[in-house]
């Protein structure tokens, strides 16, 4: 059995595709507000638009409940 290489796997485009969209995620919203992140601003339009609980807003943005309390914390302190 021939193994591939990682970096010839559908998994690892996969992953690259996605790396790449989130670099260019985050520079058209750091030209708009230059100290957000990505996640963030998904969260924020969440709150915005839904009223959702925050376990419920970490399973939309794929995020484990301890990240979530960490950004939510860093927004508070931004004052988002």
């Amino acid at each position: 059995m021939k193994l591939e290489t990682p970096t010839s796997t559908v998994l690892y485009s996969i992953e690259e595709t996605i790396k790449a969209y989130r670099r260019l995620s985050q520079q058209n919203i750091s030209n708009i507000v230059p100290d957000i992140t990505v996640d963030q601003a998904l969260i924020l339009i969440i709150i915005d638009r839904e009223d959702k609980t925050q376990s419920e807003i970490a399973d939309l943005v794929f995020k484990d409940y301890a990240s979530m309390t960490r950004i939510i914390r860093l927004m508070i302190d931004k004052n988002y």
